[in-house]
């Protein structure tokens, strides 16, 4: 690729980029984890998650989250197993009960 080109690229991105509709789904994501995590992990004993509402995170953090599909947006593609997303969100949670107990 020329360097040249750079700036038309962009141009072309620009074009076809709905910022409006990004923020949307950007601040969507960002209100739901932070009510996730600010009302059912920090909470000192809150009960254990359900599968249900793991998934919902994982499918804001993960592109290839179970449920997701192409068209979702994601931080990353990280290609973690739900299962393994699943065991970390439950060991987070398990960890702050016990600090929470001592």
């Amino acid at each position: 690729m020329n360097s040249r080109d750079i700036p038309k690229l962009f141009e072309n991105f620009i074009a076809t980029y709905d910022v409006d509709a990004k923020n949307a789904i950007w601040q969507s994501h960002s209100q739901r984890f932070r009510e996730c995590w600010d009302h059912r992990i920090m909470t000192s004993g809150t009960d254990e998650l359900n599968d249900a509402e793991i998934d919902e995170i994982v499918r804001i953090l993960d592109s290839k989250g179970e449920g997701n599909t192409s068209a979702d947006e994601a931080v990353a593609k990280a290609m973690i197993p739900q299962g393994v997303w699943r065991r970390l969100f439950k060991e987070i949670l398990r960890r702050l009960a016990n600090c929470a107990r001592s």
